[in-house]
This record gives C-alpha cells, structure tokens and sequence, in this order.
C-alpha cells in the first residue's frame, strides 16, 4: 500500500517532467509574468455524496415505522474556500498547490416507533491539490493564458453523523407498569475520518491584469471515493428495551451501522481567484 501511495504522489512530478519535454517546441510569448504566485479562491463543487450510507438510513427508518415518505436528501453542492500557490516554470507551463475546505450536511427528523429522531449528517471536506498546467500555444495574447492540465489531490474527509433519540410518546421503562420513569433520552455522535486519493482533470485560464495581479478561473472533473467506518449498534434497544435480543442484533429491524460506507467525489468543481506575483 504504501509503494502504490508513493507511485501515486510521484504522478505530479512525472507529469511536469514530460510537460517540460513538451514546452520546448512551445514558441515564447515574449511575456514574462512573476514566477511565483499565491491568492485566495472559492469554488463550486458538485459531486460528493454519501449516497449508500443515506440508503441504509432511510430504509431501515421505513422498517421502523418512520412517517412515509421522510428521508434524508444527499448532500446539496458545496462551496470549497481556499488558497492556491502557482510556481511558472516557463510562460505556457506551471506547477500549483492548492488547499481547499468545504463542508456538507443533511438533515432530516424521523419516527421510529413514535420516537422523533432528528439526524444530521455532516462532512468537512479537506483537500490538498497538486496539478501542472500545460498552456495552449495558439494563443497569442500577453494578457490571456487559457491551459489544461492534470494532477492528484490528498483528500481528507471528517464525517459525523448526530442521532438523536427523544422519548415524545412517553414510552416508559417497564410497558406494563405505567408508574415506572420514563425511558431517557439518548445523544449518539457517530464518526469516521479517512484519508483518500483523487484524479484530477482541468481547464481553465489566466488573465493578468498587470506584472503582478491575474484572474484564474478553473474548471476540474474530479475521480475518486473514500471509504469510511461507521459503527452504531442500533436504536431499538434504547426506544423499546422489551425487545428480544434477537431482534437488537437484526439487522433488518434495528439501525445498526457498521463496516465501510463509500463518500463519492466524482463531480465537476468550478473555481475563481486572483494571483498576486511574489
């Protein structure tokens, strides 16, 4: 595993060797920008979803005698925040790095067996990018630099998903005895935090304003998933605790959750910033 990682963090670099090769057949501009960059940037990004973990969820709250028809909706698209270093090795080729955060929840209340269980699904996603850029020789304007490229992104995704069980039909401790205390309510925070590896393809262009100061806007189709644990042992032993324990350990009666839930980050992301030369 950790020579396939090492192969793979190299991707970058065997990518910017050949690019290299490539760009001394690329006539010079005659325009020199700064050869290091760095500003902020802020993105859209539809693609990541949580899809299987969500059908377990709802299927399972249906099991459970939840209201038809209530379920929780996979994450809507995000808006990653970040900052982006970009070294111009020649004036059509560079190499960036680019950190971005972003964070994705989904919320729903269900009624398993009476009880309101309100549950959030949140993910805070951490990306560390490394891309080359290949500039496009038919341009032939100073100010203007469209390009394409490739690269990976390190992908560090911290999940948590919040259940909670409120006790609105009185259910008390003992069923037949109505004088024994109510059942308690229960707080679960379910979480995982995994790292990944993703594949990286773009366009986009940069348009400097002066010597120092570009627009980059960007276009990226990312590939990739990560896996992630989710260990919960269930409700039903807590909202009706006269359950056998055949039934507790069922995983088609109680909202068990355990084993690896895949987070899909196939999506397209659509980036803005600025560049001030260094």
């Amino acid at each position: 595993m950790r020579r396939r990682l090492s192969v793979l963090l190299m991707l970058p670099v065997i990518l910017f060797v050949c690019a290299v090769a490539a760009s001394a057949a690329v006539p010079d501009t005659g325009f020199h920008g700064p050869r290091w960059s760095l500003g902020p940037l802020v993105a859209t990004y539809a693609g990541p979803s949580h899809a299987d973990l969500l059908f377990r969820t709802n299927d399972i709250m249906a099991v459970m005698s939840s209201e038809p028809g209530t379920r929780l909706a996979d994450f809507e698209t995000g808006t990653p925040a970040g900052l982006r270093a970009y070294w111009s090795y020649r004036p059509a080729l560079g190499l960036a790095a680019t950190y971005s955060f972003s964070n994705y929840s989904s919320a729903e209340t269900f009624k398993p067996l009476q009880w309101d269980s309100a549950r959030e699904l949140s993910t805070d996603l951490h990306e560390l990018d490394f891309t080359v850029h290949y500039g496009l020789d038919f341009v032939r304007n100073q100010k203007l630099l469209p390009y394409v490229g490739f690269g990976i992104g390190i992908v560090m995704a911290d999940t948590n998903l919040r259940i909670d069980l409120h006790n609105t039909p009185g259910t008390h401790v003992d069923d037949d005895d109505p004088s024994s205390p109510l059942l308690p309510d229960q707080h679960f925070d379910v979480g995982a935090r995994d790292t990944t590896l993703a594949y990286i393809g773009l366009a986009g262009l940069i348009y400097r304003f002066g010597s120092r100061v570009a627009l980059n806007a960007e276009m990226q189709g990312v590939m990739g998933d990560i896996r992630q644990t989710f260990e919960y042992a269930g409700s039903l032993q807590h909202i009706r605790p006269s359950s056998s324990p055949e039934n507790v350990a069922d995983w088609g009666l109680n909202d068990i959750l355990g084993g690896s839930y895949p987070m899909d980050l196939n999506g397209v992301r659509l980036s803005i910033g600025v560049l001030v030369g260094l």
